[in-house]
């Protein structure tokens, strides 16, 4: 993900360091954005339902 989001590398330029396809890449990619919401998800449920607290 650094290289995607940081060092601005495309799926290809990604790949040819990796030594997989691009295809590869991008379901690497898609699979750590699944497990981070996942693992930030008790946060956003907390901060979704904030403003009704407020009230």
């Amino acid at each position: 993900m650094d290289m995607y989001y940081t060092q601005d590398l495309n799926l290809r330029e990604i790949g040819v360091q990796l030594g997989v396809s691009e295809s590869r890449v991008s379901q690497l990619i898609s699979k750590s954005i699944a497990q981070l919401r996942q693992m930030l998800s008790p946060w956003r449920n907390d901060t979704d339902r904030s403003h009704l607290r407020a009230q």
